[in-house]
């Protein structure tokens, strides 16, 4: 409001020896002549008494005369100049004439158009145009060329080209004659225009400073509406004492939002522009919160109704448009809040000064007026000595003047109700530098409020909180801000088939829930009580309906993982991390979208913290801890019971137990060590980085070492096993020191959701377990027709299967087939992710028919069929046509969901009715089979069938050459279990080729070709 002092400094102009004012004569519409070297002037083409150039317009700062604006002369254009003052007298004289020098300029150049005139009307005869025309080249002597007089009267056909070339030349010489002229007579045409509109700016020049002293009148004009209170609202909201004498008035910088304001107040919701008879009520039932909003007891501050526009419960249309258009009207108008001691009063703003973000100018956005970027990208200050400076320095007094307008509106309130008391004198000038130094304290309480470090920006802050979210963490959810199509699609249902909308078929029972974590195919989920109106009854059906809190998605070829909104995990959370961001009014602009959720969450915890203070107390009362260790302790007890508050004396005493292992000294740990955890068992989980290889890929992961303590032997390693790489300690644990690094979890967070489960990456390294290996030994003995083999047992096992799951859901017989898993590969061709499971399915009907097994086949197809007999002929048919294959070989793409530890195949004998989704390599001709003999390129490489099969399932392009089949071939990895790959190469009669199939290539290539 005042003039800022960091502008730069005025520049002074100094006056010449003898009495003589150069800065008489600089004014607009005056010409002067160049006397020295400016820019690039000197080298143009002048007229014969030099360059007369107008002074288009006279920039003034501070009262002097700053820069100069020239107008480029009429002969190079349109254009103008800029000088600084000083430079200007060095390189100008005043010329007194100059206006009759530009009109002799002008006549010479109407005289030059006259004489182009006079050309034109008389133009130059053939010879003439000959004569100027270049000398040919020398003449080659012609060749006679004689004709008859039929053909040509002069029989001379050489002076019969000469002739018509001639006259070809003489036409376009007379063509090329007046176009030059009329082009000459064109361009001085323009250069009249050029001169007459420099004469309308000689006429505008007078009229343009008549002009500036109008807007001068104009803007005082309305600084006295401003002063007189005209298009204003005042009102007193509070009435009371005003502030002591000594106060001074303090501008707070910031824009507040009356319904923020009260919301993190007061926990009211809906405060809008319709509300203004309730704001005086709500203040005097709340001097706290005038004081967080008014701060001092004379102070000032600008505040609007809401930061967004509300959203409207009813249909616009014709009938309603002027009352939707009052209510955002209401919304957007800024209201200057008035405190004086206990008064409060109130000023709606015209339409202009709502347009304000903020009460005062912050010190970057004046900066930002003085900054222009540079040429090499950097940036430069605007100072007095540029010639920008006067255009700059006009933008900032715009800038400065809107910013008065508030400072004229309390001066004149002052002055006529009173508002602000006796602080300042009376007389005194609120526009002068003096009276705010003595008078104003302007608060920049929204460009100085530095962040102090250990609170991120709120985004941020709720990001990390919930991508820490473990299975059974503690989580607090809004329902409604946590559902969505995503989320929980079967909540879901649309209308009408092919229909873009979906309507919510499910209802949450509450709002809000307490509730634990939990894990459901590689996601974090959490119950949400929902009710369902069933067709049936007329009564509401109320269940459990999951909702995903924490997914791993697809996108851009790379899993991610994402959160949704609307929860809070509350394992590390403390009321005082709520209680920062509820004031912090720099992280409210979207404070609807977590301040109903903090707030819940706050009063949750404050309750907790209330009822664990005696608690803790009793407990340092006892052991001889410090506070830390105990409020380590009472982390790791409450959540591991879900968080609650230990009570009862053998809880507490659990708690204390926790507290003497927790002050036990930590045991001398190597460097690598990434992070150390004390859990509820206490023992210490001491995690170090690993890296496992599958598919060719390093997976990071945490070996944990699991250690206990004991007065005679102190620390031992009890147990180990392999972990996720976690960013906070498991419920039920507290991260002791250490911390994850960011890459590995980086790294981890990208990869097929199927490997992160440690479990899974132990079965693709140490293979099958003991039940599976049995199993596989089975399906080998079976396949290979071994006389010992239990024939009648497996077909048993198959038909209990089928009657306990298959016999009343298929209208039919459906024999089970048998699956068991011999491997998995992933394809990371284009940087994807497909990851697909190499199964061994066995017809048990048609294996035990092609092993002769016929006795123990007929008493199985007895048990199931009507008719056996019937069936034992058609088996018999299948076989003989090959239509059915007892036993192949399954390739499997596994979705984003899938657990490789869950796989039922890997712990023993597997059942399961047959899948179409997968396809099968069976035993295959090389010459006839599946692939031609002209694309053979690796022997029977199973890579080369897999990239056929997906390419032909719409995953990719398939490759076009066989050099781009060898290097998609190359990028198809696997991880077979011990002793399953001969058995894929028995059954398919197809390799597993390991070795690179551009080597392969190169050896096919190198042997000879068949003659």
């Amino acid at each position: 409001m005042a003039q800022d002092n960091t502008l730069p400094a005025r520049q002074g102009t100094g006056r010449m020896a003898g009495g003589y004012d150069p800065l008489e004569n600089v004014v607009p519409g005056s010409w002067w002549r160049l006397s020295g070297a400016f820019k690039d002037l000197e080298d143009r083409d002048l007229p014969d008494h030099g360059l007369v150039l107008l002074v288009h317009d006279v920039r003034v700062i501070d009262g002097e005369i700053h820069t100069i604006v020239l107008r480029e002369h009429p002969r190079w254009g349109e254009g103008s100049y800029k000088i600084l003052l000083e430079d200007f007298l060095v390189n100008f004289t005043f010329q007194p004439d100059g206006e009759a020098l530009r009109e002799k300029e002008l006549l010479d150049l109407m005289e030059e158009i006259n004489g182009i005139t006079r050309l034109l009307s008389s133009p130059p005869s053939d010879r003439d145009l000959m004569a100027a025309l270049p000398a040919p080249e020398a003449p080659v002597a012609p060749v006679e060329a004689k004709v008859p007089t039929v053909l040509l009267p002069s029989g001379d056909v050489n002076a019969a080209q000469a002739r018509i070339e001639t006259a070809i030349a003489v036409m376009e010489a007379r063509r090329d004659w007046v176009s030059g002229h009329t082009r000459d007579m064109q361009s001085k045409m323009a250069l009249v225009g050029s001169f007459q509109k420099e004469k309308v700016d000689v006429a505008l020049a007078g009229i343009s400073e008549q002009r500036k002293a109008a807007e001068n009148l104009l803007s005082g004009v309305q600084t006295m509406r401003l002063f007189l209170g005209e298009d204003q609202d005042f009102r007193t909201l509070v009435e009371g004492q005003g502030a002591a004498r000594s106060e001074p008035l303090h501008f707070m910088q910031r824009m507040l939002y009356l319904d923020e304001e009260l919301f993190t107040h007061s926990r009211l919701d809906g405060l809008n522009g319709d509300d203004f008879n309730d704001l005086p009520k709500i203040l005097s039932d709340n001097p706290e919160l005038v004081s967080r909003m008014l701060p001092h007891p004379r102070s000032v501050a600008i505040a609007k109704m809401r930061r967004k526009t509300r959203e409207l419960d009813f249909e616009i249309n014709l009938s309603n448009i002027f009352e939707v258009m009052n209510i955002v009207e209401q919304d957007r108008r800024i209201q200057i809040l008035i405190r004086n001691g206990d008064q409060v009063h109130m000023v709606t703003t015209d339409e202009i000064t709502s347009k304000a973000t903020r009460l005062f100018p912050s010190r970057s956005e004046i900066d930002h007026i003085f900054t222009q970027r540079d040429r090499q990208g950097g940036y430069r200050t605007i100072t007095p000595h540029d010639i920008e400076y006067s255009d700059k320095r006009s933008d900032h007094d715009a800038r400065a003047l809107f910013y008065k307008r508030v400072l004229l509106i309390l001066w004149g309130l002052s002055e006529r109700e009173g508002v602000l008391g006796d602080f300042i004198e009376n007389g005194s000038n609120w526009l002068e530098e003096t009276v705010h130094n003595k008078n104003f304290t302007f608060v920049h309480d929204e460009e100085d409020v530095l962040p102090d470090g250990r609170y991120p920006p709120i985004n941020r802050f709720l990001d990390q909180n919930r991508r820490a979210v473990q299975h059974g963490s503690r989580l607090l959810v809004q329902w409604g801000n946590a559902i969505s199509e995503d989320s929980a699609p079967q909540m879901y249902e649309k209308r009408d088939r092919g229909s873009s909308y979906a309507y919510m078929k499910n209802q949450p029972v509450v709002d809000f829930s307490l509730t634990i974590a939990q894990r459901k195919d590689g996601d974090i989920i959490a119950l949400c009580p929902v009710t369902r109106q069933s067709w049936r009854s007329d009564r509401d059906r109320q269940f459990n309906s999951p909702v995903k809190l924490k997914t791993t998605v697809l996108s851009w070829n790379k899993f991610q993982d994402r959160t949704s909104g609307g929860f809070i995990c509350l394992d590390t959370l403390k009321a005082e991390d709520l209680r920062h961001y509820f004031n912090s009014r720099i992280h409210r602009e979207n404070y609807l979208e977590y301040l109903h959720l903090f707030d819940r969450a706050l009063t949750i915890l404050a309750r907790e913290e209330a009822e664990l203070l005696p608690i803790r107390a009793g407990i340092l009362s006892r052991v001889e801890v410090d506070e830390e260790i105990v409020d380590q302790a009472l982390h790791i007890w409450r959540t591991a019971n879900r968080g609650d508050v230990p009570l009862t004396e053998k809880e507490i005493a659990k708690v204390e137990e926790l507290c003497a292992f927790l002050s036990v000294e930590l045991p001398e740990l190597d460097s690598d060590v990434l992070y150390v955890d004390a859990t509820s068992r206490r023992t210490l989980e001491v995690s170090r980085l690993r890296e496992v290889e599958v598919f060719g890929r390093k997976i990071p992961v945490a070996e944990v070492d699991t250690m206990t303590w004991g007065p005679r032997v102190g620390w031992r390693v009890k147990a180990g096993h392999v972990a996720t790489i976690n960013t906070e300690a498991s419920p039920g644990a507290f991260r002791l020191q250490g911390q994850a690094p960011e890459h590995a979890i980086q790294a981890f967070e990208i990869i097929h959701p199927a490997l992160r489960d440690p479990a899974s990456l132990d079965i693709l390294c140490n293979g099958l377990a003991d039940e599976g290996l049995e199993t596989l030994g089975r399906m080998k003995s079976f396949l290979g027709a071994d006389p010992d083999f239990d024939v009648d047992g497996l077909l048993h096992e198959a038909g209990d299967y089928f009657s306990e799951n298959l016999r009343n859901r298929e209208s039919v017989v459906v024999v089970p087939v048998i699956r068991q898993t011999l491997g998995y590969t992933l394809d990371t061709h284009g940087s994807s992710q497909v990851l697909m499971r190499i199964s061994l399915t066995v017809h048990p009907d048609y294996q035990a028919l092609a092993n002769g097994s016929d006795d123990a086949l007929s008493e199985f197809l007895t048990d199931l069929y009507q008719n056996p007999e019937r069936r034992l002929s058609r088996l018999k048919q299948d076989l003989e046509t090959g239509r059915i294959n007892p036993s192949s070989i399954n390739v499997e793409r596994l979705g984003d969901d899938v657990t490789i530890s869950r796989d039922p195949s890997l712990k023993g004998l597997n059942f399961e009715k047959e899948n179409h989704y997968s396809f099968s390599i069976i035993r295959q001709d090389k010459e006839d089979g599946f692939i031609k003999k002209d694309n053979f390129m690796s022997g029977g490489d199973i890579r080369e069938l897999i990239v056929h099969r997906i390419a032909s399932h719409g995953y990719y392009r398939p490759p076009s050459t066989i050099e781009d089949m060898a290097r998609y071939m190359d990028e198809i990895h696997f991880m077979i279990f011990p002793g399953c790959a001969e058995l894929i190469e028995a059954v398919s009669g197809m390799s597993l080729n390991t070795q690179p199939a551009i080597e392969v290539l190169g050896e096919i290539s190198d042997e000879p070709s068949p003659e």
